[in-house]
């Protein structure tokens, strides 16, 4: 496998984790708020995460992307 840059990402950068994901935010964001939550375990889709990888990251987007939206973005 090709050296993955998330597989580097330094403990400051994660603003939450659970188990098997975590949540950082974009270096370059596609729009204000965006956020990353990736797996720990190197999958290509959605549908190869475990039940239990996807109740993480569902978990923290819940936790976490969720509520910095409606933070930042309500008037």
């Amino acid at each position: 496998m090709e050296s993955c840059p998330f597989c580097e990402i330094s403990e400051e950068r994660i603003i939450a984790k659970r188990a098997s994901a975590f949540v950082i935010d974009d270096g370059f964001p596609v729009s204000p708020g965006h956020r990353l939550i990736v797996p720990f375990r190197h999958v290509a889709t959605w549908f190869d995460a475990s039940e239990a990888e996807r109740a993480d990251i569902l978990a923290l987007l819940d936790e976490t992307a969720a509520k910095k939206y409606i933070i930042q973005h309500t008037p």
